[in-house]
């Protein structure tokens, strides 16, 4: 009852006085509790064009390093599978935008964006396991600091929602380890200990991050709960 006094006005049809108007009931609570129970996805929506544009530059740094010594018909395609997968991730953050207040869109949106960075990350692997062996010392270095960089400075645009961070930073690291057995032992077994020990940080730092950011939601929307029911 307290809720039909309050929403009284507001809920009316048009075309009588008693009648409430069910639809607009509907919509405004599942609009709200989109806004209270799916602030994590918002907030993984907004982040997600940073970690687009981190991508390309990433992609485009790794290709600076190994342009004079790796052939075009490596690094090109490679470099334009990333753009355009850039690009289709990019639509889909637009077309999630249009609808984002929708809770069926909100969850499709998890899954699409975890499949697109797994699809993005593993793309990058594959570069590397093509190009890597190619290279001299001092670019692998390089490249593998390209991507122990990317991996840190996702943590906290995934980390929100822990699965899709787990995806990319698997995707990343795993097949590198074709490349690692490729390598004489006394080279493999130190950057395999290595990669190990910094996926093992990762998982653990992403989980308490996640933690804290899911926890500093749920302070948020319970104090926009008691907000709403003062006002």
């Amino acid at each position: 009852m307290t809720m039909v006094n309050v929403y009284n006005d507001d809920l009316k049809t048009p075309g009588s006085a008693d009648k409430l108007n069910l639809d607009y009931v509907k919509q405004h609570v599942i609009s709200k509790n989109v806004i209270n129970k799916n602030q994590d996805l918002h907030y993984l929506y907004q982040q997600a064009p940073i970690g687009i544009i981190l991508t390309v530059i990433s992609a485009l740094l790794v290709c600076w390093f190994i342009l004079s010594s790796t052939p075009d018909y490596l690094y090109i395609p490679w470099l334009t599978f990333i753009v355009i997968t850039s690009f289709a991730h990019t639509l889909l953050i637009k077309e999630f935008g249009k609808n984002k207040n929708s809770l069926h869109v909100n969850n499709q949106w998890a899954v699409y964006h975890t499949l697109m960075m797994g699809i993005t990350a593993l793309a990058f692997s594959i570069g590397y396991l093509m190009f890597l062996p190619l290279l001299d010392t001092y670019t692998q270095v390089i490249l593998l600091l390209i991507l122990a960089t990317l991996s840190v400075s996702f943590l906290p645009i995934l980390s929100i929602f822990l699965p899709a961070y787990i995806i990319y930073i698997s995707a990343f690291i795993f097949p590198m380890v074709f490349w690692i057995y490729s390598l004489p032992p006394e080279d493999g077994y130190p950057i395999a200990a290595l990669l190990a020990v910094t996926y093992c940080m990762l998982i653990i730092v992403a989980s308490y991050y996640s933690k804290a950011l899911l926890e500093a939601f749920g302070i948020a929307g319970k104090i926009n709960e008691q907000v709403e029911s003062l006002s």
